[in-house]
């Protein structure tokens, strides 16, 4: 029903879950984005990486929470969106990863799919939104800003290479 729900608010765009098939496609939009590599810890990605982030799930949650999306116009990715519901708490939404190709950056797509997503999780009952803002990242945190998110904690995160990357955990009531 979830995913019934974002197809009819995301018009014009079309959205499926994303499957091994839309690989390239992903590593393809993921590796244009240097400040979500750089937040990585990265250099790179491969596609054995982004392979198993379409089934990683933390110790406590079950792979039936797990949610990796993809929005698309004309067959092209543009979007993609990984999140785990009811996660850390019951009616609550962890959004993990939403990234925007580099070539429609601008153009209010993020805006229009953040907000047919929040409104399709109120009509699921959903009440709460968390995800990580990043305190170098200005593009994400004017976004989630835009969006009506509230700042809660600030967090240091390891990366991949060991390095420390400041971020907040923010919130938003549905």
């Amino acid at each position: 029903m979830l995913l019934k729900r974002i197809s009819i608010f995301s018009a014009p765009y079309s959205v499926r879950e994303l499957t091994e098939k839309d690989l390239p496609q992903m590593l393809a939009l993921e590796k244009r984005q240097a400040d979500y590599l750089k937040f990585q810890g990265k250099s790179d990605l491969t596609i054995d990486e982004i392979k198993s982030d379409l089934t990683s799930v933390p110790l406590s949650v079950n792979q039936n929470q797990k949610w990796t999306l993809g929005f698309f116009k004309d067959e092209k990715l543009v979007a993609i969106i990984d999140f785990l519901t009811d996660y850390p708490q019951v009616q609550t939404v962890w959004i993990g990863l939403f990234l925007v190709s580099k070539a429609d950056e601008g153009k209010g797509i993020a805006t229009h799919l953040s907000k047919a997503f929040f409104k399709s999780l109120k009509s699921e009952q959903f009440t709460n939104v968390q995800t990580l803002k990043y305190e170098q990242e200005t593009t994400n945190q004017i976004l989630l800003e835009k969006l009506g998110f509230i700042d809660q904690q600030p967090l240091v995160l390891k990366s991949s290479d060991g390095s420390n990357i400041p971020a907040i955990l923010s919130k938003l009531t549905l």
